[in-house]
């Protein structure tokens, strides 16, 4: 895919800067104005991106830092060393639009020459992100004793040694943001049915998962908000054998659905990591609410094998056990 097929379907949100490429680097300079749009270029980048790391850097120095020039102070002054390199070079063009793109890319390479020059301690943030198919496949010793049955089922590992990667940052006193990103993928094509297949669900799509699950929705229910819009529909028919892109909702499966409400019940049930901790919280609450509950340690079993035993019942039982269980409590 060249750069400018790139620039055209994923730097489409940019406003003030276009994308940079010196020639001959497979490393593209970004200016993004801010946050929103940030994460609006993040969610159109192809294929699954994993935050790698986040720096250390001055952050909570606040207004007063001071520690050497700002970003502007850099940008102003890369533009002043540049100014005579583009009146030497426009001097000889004649097509007007031919010079106002060139003005846009030396604005970028400004933008990217003063992004370079930005230490740790003029930074509020930097976040390094690679490819989900980055490093190699980690061959983890099986134990020859364990039956096949009990044996783990595990998929072929998508490590490929995936180059792709970003670096964003945003430096104090500036809302915009600098990603310096390596787009070339190698050993796998991220919009390829195959790839999407092997990622995992991007973030924005967990959290809306998340969200309906919190919201009390089942999968029936969560299979019907997915059902694509008639444009989508038209999009898909339109597709000549070859889908550039997957609507994520296609990559949306029960078992997602069905983790995430087991993760959360078990969050919901777990109220300390020992489990005895967790049981005896849970007597404790049952009996300030009004509830019978207990925990039994002191039952006889075989050496060195620990048994107990619980019960609960709600305040609610109790009452409807008093009202027709014929004085069973």
């Amino acid at each position: 895919m060249s750069l400018n097929a790139a620039s055209l379907r994923l730097f489409r949100s940019l406003r003030a800067v276009v994308p940079y490429c010196p020639e001959g680097s497979k490393v593209v300079w970004v200016v993004l104005e801010d946050q929103a749009e940030y994460e609006g270029w993040m969610a159109s980048l192809p294929g699954k991106w994993n935050l790698d790391r986040r720096d250390k850097v001055a952050g909570g120095a606040g207004e007063g830092f001071v520690g050497g020039p700002s970003l502007l102070e850099i940008e102003d002054a890369a533009a002043a060393r540049r100014a005579g390199e583009l009146d030497e070079q426009e001097g000889d063009a004649d097509d007007a639009d031919h010079n106002a793109q060139r003005g846009l890319v030396n604005a970028a390479g400004r933008a990217a020459a003063a992004a370079v020059l930005l230490t740790a301690d003029m930074l509020l943030w930097r976040h390094r992100y690679e490819c989900d198919h980055a490093g190699q496949p980690r061959n983890k010793p099986k134990d020859p004793n364990l039956s096949p049955r009990k044996r783990r089922r595990r998929n072929p590992s998508i490590k490929v040694g995936c180059p792709a990667k970003f670096v964003a940052c945003q430096p104090i006193g500036d809302n915009r943001i600098y990603v310096k990103w390596t787009h070339g993928h190698t050993g796998h094509d991220p919009s390829s049915l195959q790839s999407v297949g092997e990622s995992r669900l991007p973030r924005r799509v967990r959290d809306w998962i998340r969200a309906r699950v919190e919201e009390g929705r089942d999968w029936k229910a969560m299979r019907n908000l997915l059902r694509l819009e008639s444009d989508q529909l038209h999009q898909l028919e339109r597709s000549s054998g070859v889908l550039e892109s997957v609507p994520e909702s296609f990559r949306i499966r029960h078992m997602d659905i069905y983790n995430e409400v087991r993760q959360q019940l078990l969050r919901a049930a777990r109220k300390a990591p020992d489990r005895l901790s967790s049981l005896q919280k849970w007597v404790d609450e049952v009996q300030g609410n009004g509830g019978i509950a207990a925990i039994n340690q002191d039952i006889p079993c075989a050496e060195d094998e620990q048994t107990w035993a619980a019960y609960f019942l709600s305040s609610w039982q109790v009452d409807m056990l008093l009202a027709h269980g014929q004085n069973s409590v």
